[in-house]
């Protein structure tokens, strides 16, 4: 009980953590008491009860989790896990890979994504290559959307987001099916001490599909996303952002995914996982003596193909993963990249004592050629305490704009000749839990060489080590969940330049208060430590902020009123230099199921 009286118990979301979870994302259905990597959950209930408006700000409450965007609605954002790059957390929507195969390092904008029709976020923290590939050595974020039936919603907001929001399902034997649709409307000055209004409208649809005959589960989900947006530009030379009556951005997001089980027999079954992908950005931007127009084009993909075999005592997938996407702008012209994976895993139960995880990926890229890592963990379990530990490998493929893109008046950008980024990583975890606390501290080290950076194009520049220690945990007591988390970092390059935006500490406490059944009470509070940014080669210090955000719900039968008071302490504070952040914000919201 030592790491229950240790600030109480620990977690940033008032969960109801149940000792016989599945986390899904690991591809095995692993119990999440099994699981031999770090692990989180975002539940259904946990995105009902928080005060955030967005995907993005609820990420930023997860441990070891940092966001930083450019602008507060629809700007660039990036998703920091453990302080590794953007471009090394994989984003999955319904476990099939969302990326911009048009951006720099093909992240994905999430800030193009919202809330209404997630069901839940699990997240896997460290390299994951050996079941996800390229992309997934810092960690990997799967948004798990609202598929087959759900009662028929209604939902409306307003404050500094204006949000309508509709949705409904149906079942029908073994078939069921849901659809949702959202338009949203916001309107801030995204420059500090700019005078213009920047205005973001975004729209979402969804259809989701169900259906389970005899051995044969087939689920079909299509997500359609519009965004667009008023954007300022970079004066450099001021090196700030400024603002601009005219820029703008568009963004045209859409996603097919279709996934078949087939049930061999009691032990194994033969899962099909397709997805289409494709993205569309328009920016209007001032070159210097008119606007102009520049036009991306996006479209990725593939299939993953998976055997399971199942026992009492282990749990093992074999995969073959195969890829294409293609990326087209005003000076690239349909610039193609394919890869093939295979891969497998095994998760070995000894007892209820001791379980192993071992696997290897073997990836041939079309410009790189075959790239082999591996992956093993171990957790022990002891009563009610834990010990996990774990090492991975992993690599990282450069994109097509870092290969391909062409020079411009400033000098050369793209690089063929780049490698591969390969990291390493390890970690080691200790913790204490139940089914009404848990509580755990991690110590990890993920090591990234052939870094890839630009200095006069993009290079493969040096290595980078991000290293800390993570602590979350929570306790449920009556009706009250409280809870706490840290996250400390340390970041070093074999050059002088030191990574943007991720503060070396930063911590986080919640308390959940139901003080009757139809009324709950919540307060959040966050500390961010200092950062550093750059306003074009010059190093500037971000000061630490703090955070203070109150809730309040009141739900009966088919009506749920919520009310957000976002940073009631009205802070100022800079992300991103030169970027606005919100002040004290409101929001009431109305939902009507039925």
């Amino acid at each position: 009980m030592f790491l229950y009286f240790f600030l109480l118990s620990f977690t940033s979301f008032a969960q109801d953590y149940s000792i016989d979870s599945i986390f899904v994302t690991s591809k095995q259905s692993i119990p999440q008491k099994s699981e031999t990597s770090s692990t989180f959950t975002i539940t259904k209930d946990d995105i009902e009860r928080n005060p955030k408006a967005n995907l993005l700000e609820l990420l930023s409450q997860v441990p070891g989790i940092d966001i930083s965007t450019t602008g507060i609605q629809g700007g660039e954002s990036s998703i920091f896990i453990r302080g590794a790059e953007a471009r090394h957390t994989l984003i999955l929507i319904d476990g099939v890979r969302s990326f911009d195969p048009t951006s720099i390092g093909r992240t994905f904008n999430a800030s193009i994504l919202d809330l209404v029709n997630i069901e839940r976020i699990e997240i896997l923290k460290g390299n994951q290559s050996v079941l996800y590939g390229s992309d997934a050595i810092g960690g990997v974020i799967n948004i798990i959307t609202k598929l087959g039936s759900q009662n028929k919603l209604i939902k409306l907001s307003t404050g500094n987001f204006n949000q309508v929001s509709a949705g409904f399902g149906t079942d029908y034997n073994k078939f069921s099916y849901s659809l949702i649709a959202q338009k949203k409307n916001s309107e801030f000055d995204d420059t500090i001490k700019g005078e213009e209004k920047d205005k973001k409208q975004s729209i979402m649809g969804q259809l989701g599909f169900l259906y389970e005959f005899n051995r044969i589960l087939s689920q079909t989900s299509i997500v359609l996303n519009h965004s667009s947006f008023d954007t300022d530009k970079f004066d450099y030379t001021v090196n700030k952002p400024i603002d601009d009556n005219n820029a703008s951005n568009k963004i045209e997001h859409g996603q097919l995914s279709q996934k078949v089980d087939y049930r061999l027999n009691q032990n194994s079954h033969i899962e099909a996982d397709l997805h289409l992908m494709r993205i569309e950005r328009d920016i209007k931007y001032d070159n210097g003596t008119s606007y102009e127009t520049s036009e991306y084009s996006g479209f990725n993909y593939g299939i993953d193909l998976k055997l399971h075999h199942d026992n009492e005592t282990s749990k093992t997938i074999y995969g073959f993963y195969s890829q294409t996407e293609s990326y087209k702008d005003n000076d690239i012209k349909s610039k193609y990249l394919n890869q093939n994976d295979f891969y497998f895993n095994k998760h070995i139960r000894l007892n209820d004592k001791h379980h192993f995880d071992f696997g290897a990926r073997a990836t041939n890229n079309e410009y790189f050629g075959t790239h082999v890592v591996y992956g093993v963990g171990y957790k022990m379990i002891m009563n009610s305490y834990f010990l996990r530990v774990g090492h991975h490998t992993g690599f990282k493929a450069p994109t097509i704009y870092q290969l391909r893109a062409k020079e411009n008046a400033y000098g050369a950008i793209g690089n063929e000749d780049l490698s591969p980024e390969k990291s390493r990583d390890y970690e080691i975890s200790f913790g204490e839990e139940s089914s009404l606390y848990k509580a755990e501290l991690t110590a990890f080290y993920n090591e990234v060489d052939e870094f890839i950076d630009f200095n006069q194009g993009y290079q493969n520049l040096y290595k980078v080590i991000y290293k800390g220690v993570e602590f979350n945990g929570m306790r449920k007591i009556s009706n009250l969940n409280v809870g706490a988390s840290f996250t400390l970092l340390d970041l070093k390059t074999t050059a002088s330049k030191k990574l943007a935006r991720r503060p070396r500490q930063s911590y986080s406490t919640f308390l959940d208060w139901n003080l009757k059944k139809q009324n709950t009470f919540g307060l959040y509070y966050k500390l961010q430590g200092e950062r550093i940014d750059y306003q074009g080669s010059t190093e500037i210090k971000l000061d630490k902020y703090q955070i203070v955000d109150l809730k309040y719900q009141w739900k009966k039968k088919n009506i749920k009123i919520g009310l957000i008071v976002g940073n009631f302490l009205n802070q100022s504070y800079e992300i991103v230099k030169g970027y606005s952040t919100l002040d004290r914000n409101y929001q009431l919201s109305i939902d009507y199921s039925y």
